[in-house]
């Protein structure tokens, strides 16, 4: 949350391994806040930023030898999971009958598949693309394109 020109980040800590994805998920917000003030972004990219931070974060992890590897990876996994599952599922739901009220959860599955599309598969952190994020300067359609594009 910005107040008085910095940025500050809270963060519900529960001692497990899934704290290290919310504080990454809380960096990626702060950072881009930080990359974009005073920038009013749509949730979707807001989300996908927080996505992307968690995505380096369990990555990074990966790759190195640590007790906290394996488990901060299997709850990225799980995340992600239930983003594309029952959340995505929810959203299709409520995009079919227009009067459902709004969730913020609904950002999640397009945010989380923009996210795995810039960090993951065979071209890993599409860096100019990702920095556009976290500037505030990227085209949700853009980025919609580019989901596109992994897919065929």
């Amino acid at each position: 949350m910005p107040v008085d020109g910095q940025v500050y980040v809270s963060c519900p800590l529960a001692g497990t391994p899934w704290d290290a994805l919310t504080v990454a998920h809380e960096f990626g917000h702060a950072l881009q806040l930080n990359c974009c003030s005073g920038v009013q972004l749509p949730p979707v990219l807001r989300e996908t930023a927080a996505f992307v931070a968690e995505a380096v974060v369990a990555g990074a992890l990966a790759l190195r030898d640590t007790p906290l590897a394996d488990p901060v990876c299997r709850a990225y996994a799980r995340r992600t999971l239930t983003d594309l599952g029952p959340i995505a599922k929810r959203l299709r739901a409520a995009l079919a009958c227009p009067d459902t009220p709004y969730d913020d959860c609904w950002n999640y599955p397009p945010a989380r598949q923009i996210a795995q599309a810039l960090t993951q598969g065979d071209r890993p952190l599409r860096t100019g693309i990702a920095a556009s994020v976290f500037r505030g300067d990227a085209q949700l359609g853009a980025l919609v394109s580019l989901l596109c594009s992994d897919a065929e």
